[in-house]
């Protein structure tokens, strides 16, 4: 029998969208599910509505995800 030693880890994800802030959010779990496996967690660590050039609504996620070493 073998065992695999996990470990936890984080990363941060930055998302913009020019429809609400909803809209980032949801893309930036879906980058993460698309790119990361085993992810267990997520939040929201920032929110941001730019008014300038670019506008849009920007998000900061950081999701919590397991490797195998």
């Amino acid at each position: 029998m073998s065992l695999a030693k996990v470990s936890d880890l984080v990363s941060e994800l930055t998302k913009t969208a020019a429809l609400s802030l909803d809209d980032a959010m949801k893309k930036g779990i879906a980058g993460g599910n698309k790119t990361l496996r085993d992810v267990r967690v997520w939040w929201i660590k920032e929110e941001r509505v730019s008014q300038g050039s670019p506008s849009g609504y920007h998000v900061n996620i950081m999701i919590g995800f397991v490797i195998d070493d």
